[in-house]
């Protein structure tokens, strides 16, 4: 008879991630505790860290893996914060009331003001989003298939 096969070898996380170079993401910006902000990895880190130029042109050197999540698509519903008539520098929150065919945003805020057409620009996930769960069939969302993405934890995965 043939030699039994060597047991299956666990597959081990890793510091560097599922991102790559020229990905974008939203993230979470360290100093604010609000929402989170879209941007594109610019480097790779050793310690499994990722530095991410954000749109707005701020600069994080070191953003840790799970403060991150692939830049999804707004939609009708969503939880964001808006800046009131594009004049502001503060955010207010609301949600997405209507997608306009000129890629503006119809937002309702939480004080009862609405702005029709709000661009992407002037608009962050909510701080209340709640990141979407991996799954093993979805390897859009961070961490579904890949060990790896657990941010330095060292996990086992059994493959079948």
């Amino acid at each position: 008879p043939p030699p039994p096969s060597p047991p299956a070898t666990p597959v081990v996380a890793t510091p560097a991630g599922p991102w790559s170079v020229g990905d974008r993401v939203e993230a979470r910006w360290k100093s604010d505790h609000g929402g989170w902000y879209r941007g594109s990895i610019t480097h790779v880190n050793s310690d499994g860290t990722y530095a991410v130029q954000f749109d707005d042109g701020d600069f994080e050197p070191s953003e840790p893996l799970d403060w991150m999540m692939k830049e999804l698509p707004l939609k009708v519903d969503d939880l964001v914060d808006g800046k009131w008539k594009r004049s502001s520098s503060s955010w207010y929150s609301g949600k997405i009331t209507q997608l306009n065919s000129d890629g503006t945003y119809a937002l309702a805020f939480d004080d009862g003001d609405f702005e029709p057409s709000e661009p992407l620009d002037w608009i962050r996930r909510s701080a209340l989003f709640t990141p979407p769960q991996p799954t093993v069939d979805d390897p859009t969302v961070p961490a579904a298939n890949d060990a790896k993405s657990c941010s330095g934890r060292t996990v086992t995965v059994k493959r079948m």
